[in-house]
Protein backbone atom coordinates (compact mmCIF):
# COMPACT_ATOMS: atom_id res chain seq x y z
CA UNK A 1 0.00 0.00 0.00
CA UNK A 2 1.28 3.47 -0.74
CA UNK A 3 0.32 6.64 1.92
CA UNK A 4 -1.52 9.51 0.15
CA UNK A 5 -3.18 12.40 1.82
CA UNK A 6 -6.62 11.44 2.33
CA UNK A 7 -6.01 8.04 2.66
CA UNK A 8 -4.85 5.22 1.39
CA UNK A 9 -3.74 4.26 -2.43
CA UNK A 10 -4.27 0.21 -2.96
CA UNK A 11 -1.94 -1.29 -5.94
CA UNK A 12 -4.87 -2.21 -8.60
CA UNK A 13 -4.91 -5.47 -10.59
CA UNK A 14 -4.25 -4.91 -14.26
CA UNK A 15 -6.59 -8.33 -16.49
CA UNK A 16 -4.31 -9.98 -18.97
CA UNK A 17 -5.23 -12.56 -21.42
CA UNK A 18 -5.99 -15.52 -20.00
CA UNK A 19 -7.88 -14.03 -16.76
CA UNK A 20 -4.68 -13.56 -14.88
CA UNK A 21 -3.79 -10.53 -13.03
CA UNK A 22 -0.96 -7.98 -12.52
CA UNK A 23 -0.06 -5.74 -9.50
CA UNK A 24 0.36 -2.12 -10.90
CA UNK A 25 1.54 1.07 -8.87
CA UNK A 26 -0.34 3.70 -9.25
CA UNK A 27 1.26 6.01 -12.18
CA UNK A 28 2.28 2.45 -13.97
CA UNK A 29 1.31 2.06 -17.67
CA UNK A 30 -1.25 -0.76 -18.13
CA UNK A 31 0.08 -1.59 -21.24
CA UNK A 32 3.56 -1.62 -20.35
CA UNK A 33 4.98 -5.45 -21.30
CA UNK A 34 5.30 -7.73 -18.43
CA UNK A 35 8.82 -7.66 -18.41
CA UNK A 36 9.17 -3.50 -18.27
CA UNK A 37 6.93 -3.76 -15.01
CA UNK A 38 9.18 -6.16 -13.40
CA UNK A 39 12.30 -4.33 -14.21
CA UNK A 40 11.21 -1.60 -12.90
CA UNK A 41 10.32 -3.23 -9.36
CA UNK A 42 13.68 -4.78 -9.39
CA UNK A 43 15.56 -1.36 -9.72
CA UNK A 44 12.95 0.08 -6.90
CA UNK A 45 13.73 -2.85 -4.70
CA UNK A 46 18.03 -2.12 -5.66
CA UNK A 47 17.37 1.74 -5.04
CA UNK A 48 16.35 1.20 -1.13
CA UNK A 49 18.97 -1.66 -0.52
CA UNK A 50 20.82 -0.98 2.42
CA UNK A 51 25.25 -1.19 1.21
CA UNK A 52 27.69 -2.09 3.84
CA UNK A 53 30.11 0.94 3.75
CA UNK A 54 33.41 1.83 5.73
CA UNK A 55 34.62 5.38 7.75
CA UNK A 56 36.33 7.39 10.19
CA UNK A 57 34.47 8.10 13.08
CA UNK A 58 34.79 11.60 14.70
CA UNK A 59 37.71 11.80 17.25
CA UNK A 60 39.24 8.29 15.65
CA UNK A 61 42.68 7.94 13.16
CA UNK A 62 41.36 4.38 11.45
CA UNK A 63 38.96 3.73 8.80
CA UNK A 64 36.62 0.97 10.42
CA UNK A 65 33.47 -0.88 8.67
CA UNK A 66 30.11 0.15 10.54
CA UNK A 67 27.79 -1.91 9.02
CA UNK A 68 25.31 -1.33 6.81
CA UNK A 69 24.74 2.47 6.36
CA UNK A 70 24.38 3.81 3.05
CA UNK A 71 21.80 3.25 0.04
CA UNK A 72 21.29 4.33 -3.43
CA UNK A 73 18.33 6.81 -4.18
CA UNK A 74 16.27 6.07 -7.46
CA UNK A 75 18.45 8.92 -9.24
CA UNK A 76 21.42 6.42 -8.38
CA UNK A 77 22.81 8.75 -5.78
CA UNK A 78 24.33 7.49 -2.80
CA UNK A 79 22.79 8.34 0.43
CA UNK A 80 23.76 7.73 4.01
CA UNK A 81 22.00 7.14 7.10
CA UNK A 82 21.09 10.06 9.50
CA UNK A 83 22.77 8.01 12.53
CA UNK A 84 25.71 7.51 10.45
CA UNK A 85 26.19 11.10 9.55
CA UNK A 86 26.11 12.19 12.95
CA UNK A 87 29.27 9.87 13.52
CA UNK A 88 31.62 10.83 10.84
CA UNK A 89 34.60 12.79 11.29
CA UNK A 90 34.18 15.68 8.75
CA UNK A 91 37.26 17.71 8.18
CA UNK A 92 38.60 21.37 8.05
CA UNK A 93 36.91 21.95 4.76
CA UNK A 94 33.21 20.32 6.53
CA UNK A 95 33.83 17.10 4.17
CA UNK A 96 34.35 13.34 5.22
CA UNK A 97 34.72 10.21 3.40
CA UNK A 98 33.06 6.94 3.18
CA UNK A 99 33.82 3.67 1.31
CA UNK A 100 30.76 2.12 0.19
CA UNK A 101 30.77 -1.72 -1.55
CA UNK A 102 31.68 -3.05 -3.44
CA UNK A 103 34.07 -0.22 -4.91
CA UNK A 104 32.96 3.41 -4.53
CA UNK A 105 34.13 6.26 -2.66
CA UNK A 106 32.20 8.72 -1.65
CA UNK A 107 33.05 12.92 0.19
CA UNK A 108 29.75 13.45 2.42
CA UNK A 109 28.77 17.22 3.66
CA UNK A 110 27.17 17.37 7.48
CA UNK A 111 23.69 17.81 5.68
CA UNK A 112 24.03 14.46 3.94
CA UNK A 113 24.54 15.70 0.78
CA UNK A 114 27.50 13.39 -1.46
CA UNK A 115 29.77 13.07 -4.29
CA UNK A 116 30.83 10.03 -5.64
CA UNK A 117 34.29 10.20 -6.81
CA UNK A 118 37.34 8.03 -8.38
CA UNK A 119 39.43 5.64 -6.32
CA UNK A 120 43.07 6.68 -5.80
CA UNK A 121 45.87 5.36 -3.92
CA UNK A 122 43.51 3.09 -1.68
CA UNK A 123 41.30 6.29 -0.79
CA UNK A 124 39.19 9.07 -2.34
CA UNK A 125 40.43 10.38 -4.90
CA UNK A 126 42.05 14.07 -3.46
CA UNK A 127 40.79 17.64 -3.98
CA UNK A 128 43.02 19.19 -6.41
CA UNK A 129 43.61 23.37 -7.68
CA UNK A 130 39.70 22.96 -6.63
CA UNK A 131 38.54 20.07 -8.38
CA UNK A 132 38.08 16.07 -7.89
CA UNK A 133 37.54 13.52 -10.56
CA UNK A 134 34.41 11.85 -11.37
CA UNK A 135 32.93 8.93 -13.02
CA UNK A 136 29.88 9.32 -15.47
CA UNK A 137 28.30 6.79 -17.59
CA UNK A 138 31.78 5.66 -17.79
CA UNK A 139 33.28 9.18 -18.80
CA UNK A 140 35.35 10.82 -16.32
CA UNK A 141 34.15 14.46 -15.51
CA UNK A 142 35.58 16.41 -12.60
CA UNK A 143 33.55 18.20 -9.90
CA UNK A 144 34.10 21.19 -7.59
CA UNK A 145 33.75 21.50 -3.78
CA UNK A 146 30.44 22.34 -3.73
CA UNK A 147 30.16 18.94 -5.07
CA UNK A 148 28.88 20.90 -8.49
CA UNK A 149 30.10 19.29 -11.97
CA UNK A 150 32.53 21.66 -12.94
CA UNK A 151 33.70 19.92 -15.96
CA UNK A 152 31.03 17.35 -17.89
CA UNK A 153 32.35 13.52 -17.93
CA UNK A 154 33.50 13.22 -21.53
CA UNK A 155 37.25 12.60 -21.44
CA UNK A 156 37.90 8.96 -21.62
CA UNK A 157 40.47 9.33 -19.06
CA UNK A 158 41.86 12.15 -17.02
CA UNK A 159 44.04 13.23 -14.16
CA UNK A 160 44.28 15.20 -11.51
CA UNK A 161 44.69 18.66 -11.66
CA UNK A 162 48.32 20.16 -11.44
CA UNK A 163 49.81 23.74 -11.06
CA UNK A 164 45.83 24.49 -12.96
CA UNK A 165 45.73 21.79 -15.35
CA UNK A 166 45.23 18.15 -15.85
CA UNK A 167 46.01 15.62 -18.27
CA UNK A 168 43.55 14.08 -20.36
CA UNK A 169 42.67 11.87 -23.08
CA UNK A 170 39.85 10.83 -25.72
CA UNK A 171 40.12 7.08 -27.26
CA UNK A 172 42.06 5.45 -24.66
CA UNK A 173 41.73 2.67 -23.51
CA UNK A 174 42.83 0.26 -20.54
CA UNK A 175 46.75 -0.34 -20.40
CA UNK A 176 47.92 -3.90 -19.86
CA UNK A 177 49.36 -3.47 -15.82
CA UNK A 178 53.22 -3.16 -15.75
CA UNK A 179 53.51 -2.09 -12.06
CA UNK A 180 57.89 -1.99 -12.58
CA UNK A 181 57.74 0.67 -15.49
CA UNK A 182 58.41 4.55 -14.38
CA UNK A 183 55.62 6.83 -15.16
CA UNK A 184 52.99 3.61 -16.17
CA UNK A 185 49.85 4.72 -17.46
CA UNK A 186 46.71 2.68 -16.55
CA UNK A 187 45.11 3.89 -20.58
CA UNK A 188 47.16 3.60 -23.63
CA UNK A 189 46.31 4.98 -27.04
CA UNK A 190 44.12 8.22 -27.93
CA UNK A 191 45.02 11.32 -28.11
CA UNK A 192 46.06 13.64 -25.41
CA UNK A 193 46.12 17.29 -24.41
CA UNK A 194 45.63 19.57 -21.37
CA UNK A 195 43.13 21.28 -19.81
CA UNK A 196 42.32 24.35 -17.47
CA UNK A 197 39.71 23.94 -14.04
CA UNK A 198 37.29 25.34 -16.57
CA UNK A 199 37.51 22.69 -19.15
CA UNK A 200 39.26 24.97 -21.55
CA UNK A 201 41.64 22.93 -23.80
CA UNK A 202 45.12 24.62 -23.00
CA UNK A 203 47.06 21.98 -25.14
CA UNK A 204 44.80 20.64 -27.82
CA UNK A 205 43.64 16.98 -27.39
CA UNK A 206 45.19 15.55 -30.33
CA UNK A 207 48.73 14.15 -29.34
CA UNK A 208 50.22 11.78 -28.10
CA UNK A 209 50.68 10.94 -24.40
CA UNK A 210 54.60 12.17 -24.80
CA UNK A 211 53.96 14.62 -27.23
CA UNK A 212 50.98 16.21 -24.96
CA UNK A 213 53.58 16.54 -22.05
CA UNK A 214 56.16 17.59 -23.94
CA UNK A 215 54.01 20.92 -24.12
CA UNK A 216 54.40 21.99 -20.67
CA UNK A 217 57.52 23.02 -19.87
CA UNK A 218 59.06 21.72 -16.15
CA UNK A 219 56.68 19.10 -16.29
Amino acid sequence: MVAHRGGTVRPRRAASRGGNFRVLFPGADPSAPRETVTSLLLLLAAAGALLPCSYRKAGESEIAPHGACASRAADGAVRIGRSDLRLLDYGPDGLASVFVEPATWVYVRRDGATLEVLAFDNGPDDFSDGRVRIRRGGKIGYADRSFRTAIAPRFDFGWPFEKGRALVCLGCVPAASDPGKENHSPVSGGKWGYIDPDGREVVPIRLSREEAIARIPGR
